[in-house]
C-alpha cells in the first residue's frame, strides 16, 4: 500500500508540461487513485502531491514565497488570465480547503486518459491535462464526486 507522504512532494508547483492534475477531497481517495495508476505502470517519481500548507505554499498563488523569477511567472500567469492561471488559483483554493492534488506524468492520449479514469473512479474532481500549447478540462466544470 502506497503512503501519500511517501510520495514526491514538489517545493513548487512549476508549469506542469505533459500531466494529468485532478484534485481529491480525501486523502484516501488520492491513496486509492495513485494505487490504481502505480498498478498501471507508473513510477512514484512519476506522481506529485500537494497537500496542506506545504502545498499552498507550493502553489504560491500570491508569488511571495519564491524567487523573484517565480514571482515573475505568477504575476504574468495572472496579469494574462491563461489556463495556467486558472490551475494556480483552483489549486489554491481546493489546498486552502484541506484537498488534495495529484498530479502525474501523461505523454500521449492513452495514459491521459487510463489516469483521468482512475483519478474519476477513486473520486477525482478537476481533471485536466496540461501540455506545453493547451490546458485540457478532462471533467465537467464543477463535477464533484458524492
Amino acid at each position: 500500500m502506497v503512503e501519500i507522504e511517501q510520495l514526491p512532494h514538489p517545493d513548487y508547483l512549476k508549469y506542469p508540461k505533459h500531466r494529468t492534475l485532478g484534485f481529491f477531497n480525501f486523502q484516501e481517495n488520492a491513496r486509492n487513485a495513485a494505487e490504481a495508476i502505480l498498478r498501471e505502470g507508473w513510477s512514484e517519481e512519476d506522481l506529485s502531491v500537494y497537500e496542506g500548507d506545504y502545498g499552498v505554499d507550493a502553489v504560491d498563488a500570491e508569488g511571495t514565497r519564491h524567487t523573484l523569477k517565480e514571482a515573475w511567472s505568477r504575476w504574468v500567469q495572472k496579469f494574462l488570465g491563461t489556463g495556467e492561471w486558472d490551475l494556480v488559483e483552483e489549486a489554491d483554493q481546493e489546498l486552502r480547503q484541506g484537498h488534495l492534488l495529484l498530479s502525474v506524468v501523461t505523454e500521449n492520449e492513452e495514459q491521459k486518459q487510463t489516469v483521468a479514469e482512475l483519478m474519476i473512479l477513486n473520486g477525482g474532481h478537476g481533471i485536466r491535462y496540461v501540455d506545453p500549447l493547451y490546458n485540457e478540462q478532462l471533467t465537467p466544470p464543477g463535477h464533484h464526486p458524492s
